[in-house]
């Protein structure tokens, strides 16, 4: 149960601090542990008024009073990350037990949760049925027929919108095909000539899914792009991981609305319903004093489709750049995340077609949560 910051707890709630912030989501980073010893130790000072979005901005981050909050999301980006790595930190075996500290959706002012014991299990005896007289059959009637209503019609539960996203996918009689680009390195480079190592964020991708297929009981199958022939896509669905460096991508989405494009350094997520517009668009050619491209906003396809090339259902799991592909992994793995697609979906969306586009801001090269911009059902 969540409780207040009570005086008597304020000791038990910088403990535990101090434990959450020790663990490797938090040690490694200067930026979250600020902003999350800032809020617990606001909250428990009986100040959480200041607890908004532009304050924090300033006291936390050192940005000017007047700095613009949608051009620079500090604050909710850092927040969403904090928001990950509590959730990472409780989830590990052994945490039950702890005083829980959480940051809701939504909100600055963290909650802290006492654990709460197993209630026992009362056995209460069996009743005595003392037989009725011939009249009362006749009253027991109505509740009898009350009863098996009860039992035989359950009201219907709607599943999920990640269950009815994964559904034609999970089929524990065929292993699907987990494929992963090779370096994104080479975008330049033609495919056969790339080198056959896996970007990072590749990487977490491809692990976030197959923890999610474990989960779900699911077999697959691990592929490099190149290591995935035709006949391989026509015995099982398959999931493709990465854009320009993923062959299959761009062959099953070249005539989708949603379609990735090129020009030197330029790349950006054309619209077939407006193909002038280049909104969703990174420039790799800005880059710093290492080499390496600055991306402030990055953008991802997910594509579900009944491929007429293989006869199976194909998913792609595809960023512009690196972070792209991150939080598009981590949208369709969080069951979550994918509560939002109901919302920009039709009625009776599972069984067609889908593309969801996805934004995410990068602070400090770190993506922060991944949001839907635009959605395409047929």
């Amino acid at each position: 149960m969540a409780t207040p910051a009570l005086t008597t707890d304020q000791a038990a709630i910088r403990s535990q601090l101090e434990r959450l912030l020790e663990s490797h989501g938090f040690r490694t980073s200067k930026r979250y542990p600020n902003l999350l010893r800032h809020l617990v130790e606001r909250t428990l000072e009986g100040r959480t008024a200041e607890l908004k979005e532009r304050t924090l901005g300033v006291e936390v981050f050192g940005r000017p009073a007047d700095y613009d909050t949608n051009a620079d999301p500090v604050v909710r980006v850092s927040a969403g990350e904090i928001r990950k790595r509590i959730a990472q930190y409780y989830h590990e075996p052994g945490r039950e037990t702890e005083l829980r500290i959480d940051l809701p959706l939504g909100s600055y002012v963290p909650e802290f949760h006492t654990p709460v014991d197993k209630p026992a299990i009362a056995i209460a005896p069996l009743p005595v049925i003392v037989p009725p007289k011939r009249r009362s059959y006749l009253l027991l009637v109505p509740v009898v027929l009350c009863a098996l209503a009860g039992l035989w019609w359950r009201p219907w539960v709607r599943p999920s919108a990640f269950e009815q996203f994964w559904r034609p996918v999970l089929n524990p009689a065929n292993a699907v095909l987990l494929c992963v680009a090779r370096s994104p390195g080479g975008t330049d480079v033609p495919a056969d000539d790339r080198p056959r190592n896996v970007a990072w964020a590749d990487v977490t991708a491809a692990v976030r899914l197959a923890g999610m297929l474990e989960a779900s009981r699911q077999p697959y199958q691990l592929r490099l792009d190149v290591g995935a022939t035709l006949a391989d896509l026509r015995q099982a669905p398959a999931i493709m991981i990465g854009a320009f460096n993923d062959v299959w991508t761009l062959r099953m989405t070249s005539e989708l609305r949603f379609t990735f494009q090129r020009d030197g350094k330029l790349c950006w997520i054309r619209d077939r319903q407006n193909p002038s517009s280049r909104e969703w668009m990174v420039d790799l050619g800005n880059i710093d004093a290492r080499g390496r491209p600055v991306v402030k906003r990055d953008y991802a396809v997910i594509s579900r489709i009944m491929q007429a090339l293989t006869g199976k259902v194909a998913i792609t799991v595809a960023g512009i750049w690196g972070h792209g592909t991150e939080v598009a992994g981590e949208f369709v793995t969080d069951r979550s995340l994918m509560a939002s697609l109901a919302r920009h979906a039709p009625p009776n969306w599972e069984g067609k077609n889908i593309q969801i586009v996805l934004a995410t801001e990068i602070i400090d090269g770190q993506p922060g949560p991944p949001r839907v911009v635009s959605t395409h059902f047929w």
